[in-house]
């Protein structure tokens, strides 16, 4: 094929057209005759042949690879093409041309001479005139003759025509038309067709040696290594933990992924606490990743615009796993040998060769699917990208959550048993052994382990404590003082939860998904409540005002108010230890605020003091708990109160929804007190305060219930609706099992156990313990089937059902308290209405999730109020005998017919004996950690 005559440049740009769409996709046809190859190879063998000529060839040896209009990915996937050129031709002078996007893949390579950057393509309506400047500036920066010009991918006119003002006799690219442009046309690029093979086929019509594994390439330099351990570190990274990259982004909406379903497999792999999630993607891509972020229920950092290619490609060797589309992410994943999960569209990332485990691709695209949208976006080239999430082809719908989760779980399983970086890697993002380094699952369950032992422990501790207090005050102080204590509790909790705003959960979410926010957060959190102070005592006196209430029960009222406003300021930094995983301090904290407050306390009344001296030791207490709180959190981070200003619109906004359903849970708990003080005397409102805490101490088997339950719930929902409802029934039925034989224990020995704890002026306290008792069955359902809808992600379904209960209980109150006031006790009404509102509320929950109903909960409902009915008429039998007799003799009847009636089933049994075998081995554990 002979060369035309070179025309003029700007005759040429002229008569070709500038920044025209490469060509479709006409007949086959044009391709390399066995001759020019031969002739290619021939060029190159005598340039590098032995004779001096030949050497002083091959050290003048120039070879231009145009590497333009393309994304970084798919200049990484050709890197083999440099690599084979390299290898080829060792001695000679290699010049890239990049666009801006892929520059930074090469900027720090060794493999290249020259770079040189190209931005021809960076503004696809840029004009002519524009693009003849660049096209100028790019030849003038690369310079001519070359021995050897590669156009990779599928070229473009402008491409090719930089290839003739460039080279001499050797130009290989893809194209028709223009014949005269290149010296071996290949003809048209084959959109639909193997990208790897296309691109070997320009090295071998260039005479070039093709490699033996079409590996990717990238450059990281030993600045994008410290950066990325930096980033990493910033995040609350601690190098041990197996890092799980996710990278949800593409430039084409029908290659992504829907951002809810991010969220649920991120949740998935959040039930092991011990991977370490990492959410990346470029500065656009941020609401992206943010988006997945707040629709999540686990912990997540984010490092979306915060990083290079290169210095991702760093983050991506530390991995254990990355999940991704097939985007660039993909490709470092390979050119650094990382266990990948792949979800594919209509793309191939199976050609793509690479080091490591070959990744696992989820597709589920239809052939015909995948052809339509080559069809749809073929006319694109070369500005690409496609974000319209309204076409019916946008997002992988057909890939589930549970399929992408269970491909994770098997990369994991099956190539990470360490961290996969190399040992000077591991050193520079965590100075520890390498020993350490190598057992990062054992290192972050020794971290689970110790949170739940810190946590364990104090909420153990602090019930205790809280235990010996409700003994010993109500007793030694009588019902009076009690109900004014309670009626302060009651206001200050309502005016605690307004003070919160809801940020106390959000800063959890937000500090354990990206740790670098503590200071801030917490800062503006801090500002924020402390604004409240003035406005929270002045609201107290309008109370006190509107109740006229004495100077005795106002100073409790404002005491209370001091406690609680010092408390949320102490809750802001503790809900950042939270974030962190710094469970110690929440324990240290339980132990100084519950512990120190009811020993003291208990040594206060005993002197003679009453309810303003255990207020004031109360005050002094959580004033030392905030001091303490602020020391401690000096030790992992400092409070930022100036930029932490600027998070209080954050805060509120985002906060908004946590403090909407939580204004709704305290003012359900606390509503009926607050009207019990307005309706009926502080005595009756002592005769409720005692019973709700004996209530409320019995509800913690419900809570460890559902908090130990509630990992398997959410990994079930991740998994599917069947794996869910498998879950959620055996929680549900085991805690309405327990619930009725607690439910008619407290019941049957509510009047003697009042009369053994409190004595006779607390005799009033007795049957609303007993109601109180029989509300122990709802209540139980209700905060297991909580559970089920927190791991379902419907909490503001359950919301809706609280704020409606909320408003029967203010009516049923404001009717039954006065009601049974009138017959010398309204705290009774006040037990009716709870009870009531508790049962409208399963009701709302058996809405919900109607399939918690069925024959098996049914039947095993039956043979436990079998087994309940013949432990009441025991203990009705031996009442004479005394409280303890009632309570052993019930414990060992329900026990034996329990067993009788098959009431544990089987896979409990084995629960209980796996449990039994444990332990002895947990108690080990402990110690060695100690």
């Amino acid at each position: 094929m002979a060369p035309a005559p070179e025309p003029a440049l700007a005759a040429a740009v002229a008569r070709l057209g500038l920044g025209a769409p490469p060509e479709g996709r006409p007949d086959r046809g044009g391709g390399l005759l066995p001759a020019e190859r031969e002739a290619n190879r021939d060029l190159l063998r005598r340039a590098t042949s032995g004779s001096p000529a030949g050497r002083s060839r091959m050290v003048r040896h120039r070879v231009l690879l145009v590497l333009d209009d393309c994304g970084a990915g798919d200049a990484m996937r050709v890197g083999f093409c440099i690599r084979a050129v390299r290898d080829s031709l060792p001695d000679s002078h290699l010049t890239l041309v990049v666009g801006e996007d892929a520059a930074a893949a090469y900027r720090s390579s060794t493999v290249v001479d020259q770079l040189v950057v190209s931005s021809l393509y960076r503004h696809p309506s840029r004009g002519r005139l524009r693009k003849l400047v660049e096209l100028v500036r790019i030849v003038r920066a690369t310079g001519v003759s070359y021995d050897v010009v590669i156009v990779l991918w599928w070229g473009s006119t402008l491409l090719r025509l930089l290839a003739r003002l460039a080279g001499s006799r050797t130009r290989v690219g893809y194209g028709s038309g223009h014949g005269w442009l290149l010296s071996s046309e290949l003809g048209p690029y084959d959109f639909d067709g193997d990208e790897i093979a296309q691109n070997r086929r320009l090295l071998t019509s260039a005479g070039i040696a093709d490699v033996a594994e079409p590996a990717p390439m990238i450059a990281i330099s030993d600045q994008d290594h410290a950066a990325a351990g930096a980033a990493l570190r910033q995040t609350g990274w601690d190098g041990i933990r197996p890092l799980v990259v996710l990278h949800p982004g593409s430039d084409w909406a029908c290659q992504q992924w829907p951002a809810d379903r991010w969220a649920s497999l991120a949740d998935g792999l959040a039930v092991d606490r011990t991977l370490y999630i990492v959410l990346t993607g470029s500065r656009s891509e941020e609401a992206l990743v943010e988006s997945i972020r707040q629709s999540m229920t686990g912990a997540s950092a984010s490092l979306a615009g915060k990083v290079t290619l290169p210095e991702l490609g760093a983050v991506v060797r530390r991995a254990a796993l990355v999940i991704t589309v097939d985007s660039a992410v993909n490709v470092l994943a390979r050119a650094e040998g990382t266990a990948t999960v792949v979800l594919a569209g209509p793309s191939h990332p199976e050609r793509l060769g690479g080091s490591g485990i070959p990744p696992l691709i989820v597709k589920k695209m239809t052939a015909e699917m995948e052809r339509s949208i080559n069809d749809c976006k073929r006319p694109r080239y070369p500005a690409g990208g496609c974000q319209d999430w309204t076409c019916p082809m946008a997002g992988l719908s057909e890939i589930a959550v549970d399929e992408a989760l269970k491909a994770a779980r098997l990369a994991l399983s099956r190539g990470t048993g360490t961290l996969n970086m190399p040992s000077q890697v591991a050193a520079e993002a965590h100075p520890r052994s390498a020993a350490e380094v190598a057992l990062p699952r054992s290192s972050g369950a020794g971290r689970l382990l110790r949170n739940i032992v810190f946590l364990a422990g104090g909420q153990l501790a602090s019930w205790a404590f809280g235990l010996l207090w409700l003994i010993f005050v109500p007793r030694r102080l009588g019902p009076a003082p009690i109900g004014e204590f309670v009626i302060a509790l009651a206001i200050t909790a309502l005016l605690g939860n307004v003070i919160n705003q809801g940020a106390g959960t959000l800063l959890m979410r937000e500090i354990a998904r990206d740790h670098t926010r503590a200071p801030r957060l917490v800062g503006g959190t801090m500002v924020m409540r402390l604004a409240c102070v003035i406005p929270a005592f002045i609201f107290m006196l309008a109370y006190i005002k509107l109740l006229h209430f004495g100077g005795e029960q106002s100073l409790i009222i404002f005491l209370a108010t001091g406690v609680t406003v010092t408390a949320t300021l102490s809750g802001a930094i503790q809900a950042a230890f939270t974030g962190l995983e710094r469970m110690e301090y929440l324990a240290y904290g339980a132990l100084v605020g519950n512990g120190l407050i009811s020993l003291f306390g208990i040594a206060v009344v005993l002197m003679g003091g009453g309810i303003v001296a255990l207020l004031l030791l109360d005050l002094a207490l959580t004033v030392l708990l905030l001091g303490l709180n602020l020391y401690w959190s000096r030790r992992l981070f400092r409070i930022e109160w100036r930029e932490g200003a600027r998070q209080i619109r954050y805060i509120v906004r985002s906060g908004l929804s946590y403090w909407i359903g939580g204004l709704f849970f305290i003012t359900y708990l606390w509503i009926d007190s607050v009207l019990l003080s307005a309706l009926a005397p502080v005595t009756v409102i002592g005769w409720y305060g005692v019973p709700v805490q004996l209530f409320t101490a019995v509800l913690m088997v419900a809570g460890v219930l559902g908090t130990a339950w509630f990992p398997r719930l959410a990994a079930a929902h991740t998994t599917g609706a069947k794996e869910l409802q498998s879950a959620g029934r055996p929680a549900v039925e085991t805690a309405v099992v327990l619930s009725l034989p607690i439910a008619a224990g407290l019941a049957l020995v509510s009047g003697p156990l009042i009369q053994v704890l409190y004595g006779q002026p607390f005799s009033g306290a007795a049957p609303v313990l007993a109601i109180l008792g029989w509300t122990v069955v709802p209540t139980f359902f209700n905060m297991l089937a909580y559970q089920v809808l927190l791991a379902q992600g419907r909490v503001p379904a359950w919301i809706k059902v609280v704020a409606i209960a909320t408003v029967l209980n203010i009516v049923a109150n404001l009717i039954l308290i006065p009601v049974f006031q009138a017959r010398g006790n309204g705290a009774i009404g006040s037990a009716v209405s709870l009870l009531a509102t508790e049962v409208f509320e399963s009701a709302g929950a058996i809405v919900l999730l109607p399939w918690l109903v069925q024959v098996r909960l049914l039947s095993r409902l039956a043979r436990t109020a079998l087994a309940t009915a013949g432990m009441g008429l025991a203990v009705l039998a031996v009442a004479r005998f005394g409280l303890v007799a009632e309570i052993v003799t019930g414990l060992v009847v329900f026990a034996v017919l329990a067993l009788v009636l098959r009431l544990p089933t089987r896979d409990e049994i084995a629960e209980l004996r796996g449990l039994t075998d444990r332990l002895p081995a947990r108690f080990r554990l402990s110690r060695a950690a100690a």
